[in-house]
């Protein structure tokens, strides 16, 4: 009777099964990071499609206004849970700052009687949309899936506090911002009305521009005009980029209540209508801050770009996309 013997893998069939393997892994790997963008797009899309769908929520609950900080300079206000009155405020947004406190003490559960944002009106609408979402803040719907640096700091405010004491509210902060023309009464710019968007989607604005009482029916083109757009290009298989970036693709929310893809290239250059029928054009420029973790500026291409739809020439009365811009 012959031993039985166990037979073990020649070298040679050890390296054809991990060969086999490793070629399986090569296959499913970008099949899987696919699939796990598409998710997070459609996520996303709900985020966009929710944001247009509060809008006319409230507009139909506040006269057709755009949903956005509506406290004003010459006006005072009770802030929720303090038991004290502020104002009347210098400008707008600093009334609007200081609605920014009365809504946190409402819907989050870190307040405070002195937090300020620098300029709320851009990234920190989901703050606003807070009663017309679920009531929390901050706020999911605001944050896109793919923004793994704003999850974070969501997820913890103290911690994001005491990491940036000089940015207090970052935790609060959305994925997502709103053009200039949907918080701004400026379709041409005046000595008294100037509202810009500067480097690193910062503001500059002249104090006495009235902020915060736009209506939906001032929109002259709803299916070519974006209403709320993402920072960063986020589900392509390129780095995250800025949207200013010409070869960004980034969700925006379309103020026919359509959501949509856009690429950057394929949409008007932005600028400022002035008085006199012309049109000053500004670039802006992205600078990534290391403290904060924002995306490098992925490749060769100039960081300084034209601002697209977030300032759209005309405003309100412009169009972003689909056709030449618009001056009336």
């Amino acid at each position: 009777m012959r031993p039985n013997h166990r037979q073990a893998f020649t070298l040679i069939e050890l390296l054809v099964v991990i060969a086999i393997i490793a070629l399986l892994v090569g296959i499913l790997l970008p099949v899987l990071a696919a699939a796990r963008r598409t998710a997070r797009e459609a996520v996303c899309s709900a985020n966009m499609s929710n944001h247009g769908k509060a809008a006319a929520a409230y507009a139909s609950d506040h006269k057709g206004r755009f949903a956005t900080f509506s406290w004003r300079r010459d006006i005072p206000y009770a802030i929720f849970g303090s038991g004290r009155t502020y104002g009347p405020y210098s400008t707008d947004y600093e009334a609007a700052q200081w609605q920014v406190v009365d809504l946190l003490n409402k819907y989050a559960a870190t307040s405070s009687d002195d937090i300020h944002t620098p300029f709320p009106y851009t990234e920190y609408n989901s703050i606003f949309l807070a009663e017309y979402f679920s009531q929390n803040i901050p706020e999911p719907i605001g944050i896109c899936p793919a923004d793994g640096q704003q999850l974070r700091w969501a997820a913890d405010p103290q911690a994001t506090i005491a990491q940036f004491p000089e940015d207090a509210l970052r935790w609060a902060r959305s994925s997502y911002t709103v053009p200039l023309a949907f918080f701004a009464e400026i379709d041409r710019e005046s000595s008294t009305a100037m509202l810009r968007l500067a480097d690193n989607s910062s503001v500059q604005v002249h104090p006495l521009t009235p902020l915060g009482t736009r209506k939906l029916g001032d929109i002259y083109f709803p299916s070519q005009k974006v209403m709320y757009h993402e920072r960063f290009s986020r589900h392509t298989r390129l780095a995250p980029a800025y949207f200013t970036h010409p070869q960004a693709v980034v969700t925006v929310a379309v103020a026919d209540g359509s959501v949509r893809s856009l690429h950057t290239s394929d949409a008007n250059q932005g600028g400022y209508a002035q008085a006199d029928g012309t049109v000053a054009r500004q670039s802006v420029s992205y600078l990534p801050s290391t403290m904060f973790g924002d995306p490098a500026w992925p490749d060769a291409a100039s960081p300084s770009q034209p601002p697209r739809y977030a300032a759209t020439v005309g405003g309100l009365k412009g169009v972003d996309f689909g056709s030449p811009e618009v001056l009336r």
